[in-house]
């Protein structure tokens, strides 16, 4: 199959990743304080082009935009790669080309 590397896994370096982050993860990640409780459950969508792959422990994502709890969207706040570990990703979606319209393809949230 297309995209299907050795051993039956999904080449994903050069493609990009639509993926929705635990909260608490997100705030590690960009060094943000805690949320409030009533926040707690919230979640981040990621979107970035995949630049590796560090095995058992994440991707390693270009981010280029951020979806916040509250939908609104932002340019990443710099030009840098992060490691996403795999326990920090709730729902995801690859597509070969950056998504143009990001509510056509965020998962894990109703669609308005």
């Amino acid at each position: 199959r297309e995209g299907v590397g050795v051993g039956g896994l999904m080449e994903l370096t050069g493609k990009y990743l639509v993926a929705t982050i635990k909260d608490s993860s997100a705030r590690l990640l960009f060094d943000l304080p805690g949320a409030g409780p009533a926040r707690s459950e919230g979640q981040w969508t990621f979107v970035g082009r995949v630049e590796g792959e560090t095995s058992g422990v994440g991707v390693w994502l270009a981010i280029e935009e951020i979806v916040n709890p509250e939908g609104m969207v932002t340019s990443a706040p710099g030009p840098y790669t992060v490691l996403v570990r795999w326990d920090w990703i709730v729902t995801a979606v690859m597509t070969t080309e950056k998504p143009v319209d990001l509510k056509s393809v965020r998962v894990g949230r109703p669609q308005h």
